[in-house]
């Protein structure tokens, strides 16, 4: 049980060194050196765990991915309306990014830089998030049989409404007012689930 628990603190501490790595000079120019230096490991710990510093950065996304949508569970946990978990659920998503910016921007904007496996795992989270978002909406206590559910269409596009506008702040440096997107994505996704089924 020691070795398990020491093996995830190693794999811990490398990503924790690629995202100061990453935040502090691009993905580009970091290198594994960068990575075990912050880390406080050997290079021969990193190879233990990752074939890459990709594979490193993707085990990063995917951790954070993880931990984002576990906030957003427990957020809405004590709502018992739609409105009321919506609006937690965005407040959360928001709140997590603002207290780690320089996380988040190594994952919102340097997951490019990982080629089509980044794109991928990048998919694969807003995936995720969509099929959270679709769970969120269907409160059984808001909605009726006259009201609009959300399909996967429309939340994945909700989805990437809200990531651009988070990708706008962060690329002008207001990550202060994130909480601002707060109403109009709320607005958004209470506009769609209030358009009466009648008018498809």
């Amino acid at each position: 049980m020691t070795e398990q628990v020491t093996e995830a603190e190693y794999r811990s501490r490398l990503m924790d060194g690629m995202a100061a790595a990453v935040a502090e000079k691009g993905y580009a120019e970091t290198t594994i050196a960068d990575i075990v230096r912050l880390a406080r490991v050997s290079k021969r710990t990193f190879y233990q765990h990752f074939a890459s510093k990709e594979e490193c950065l993707l085990a990063l996304y995917t951790a954070a991915t993880d931990q984002l949508i576990e906030v957003i569970r427990r957020a809405i946990e004590g709502a018992h309306d739609m409105h009321s978990r919506v609006r937690c659920a965005h407040r959360a998503y928001l709140q997590r990014i603002k207290e780690h910016p320089l996380l988040m921007r190594t994952l919102f904007i340097e997951i490019l830089a990982a080629g089509s496996r980044g794109l991928q795992v990048r998919r694969a989270a807003n995936q995720r998030f969509a099929d959270l978002l679709r769970a969120t909406g269907a409160d059984q206590q808001y909605d009726s049989p006259q009201k609009r559910h959300i399909t996967p269409a429309l939340a994945m596009a909700i989805v990437g409404g809200i990531n651009e506008l988070i990708l706008q702040a962060m690329e002008s440096n207001q990550i202060e007012r994130l909480l601002e997107i707060e109403e109009p994505a709320t607005a958004l996704l209470e506009a769609v689930l209030a358009r009466p089924i009648a008018d498809d």
